[in-house]
């Protein structure tokens, strides 16, 4: 059974993992919060089961935010490989590294587009990311 989780990729994504460094600054920063696309919402775009992550809100600023993402939007893909859920989408970010432009295919209103964002340095004074239970 799929694990029905919350993705908070609140304010920031991680580039390595471990809760030491979570507490460092100068990680990978996205700048959205998120959450796995449910199986209702699934049904309405016309998915047989849910894939992707909605974002539910975008963090003033770059990077997100500059790139156009919005409340509602979809991101189906990240450089071309499909986004199952939050974890697909960290662990791609996670990949990158800080400064690198991403391709992210997003779904919104019913129709699909491309939307480039550039990864940008976690600020000071931003929270750390963390997984809502």
């Amino acid at each position: 059974m799929r694990a029905h989780w919350r993705s908070l990729l609140c304010l920031s994504v991680l580039l390595s993992a471990g809760a030491a460094l979570a507490e460092e600054r100068g990680q990978n920063w996205f700048g959205i919060n998120a959450q796995d696309v449910t199986k209702e919402e699934a049904e309405k775009l016309g998915w047989e089961e849910p894939r992707g992550v909605k974002v539910l809100r975008t963090v003033e600023g770059p990077p997100a935010a500059a790139a156009g993402l919005e409340p509602g939007d979809v991101i189906a893909m990240l450089d071309g490989i499909e986004i199952k859920d939050g974890r697909d989408l960290r662990a791609g970010l996670l990949a990158k590294g800080s400064g690198a432009v991403v391709k992210l295919r997003v779904l919104r209103a019913g129709r699909e587009k491309t939307v480039a964002v550039t990864l940008g340095t976690i600020p000071p004074a931003a929270p750390v990311a963390r997984a809502d239970a």
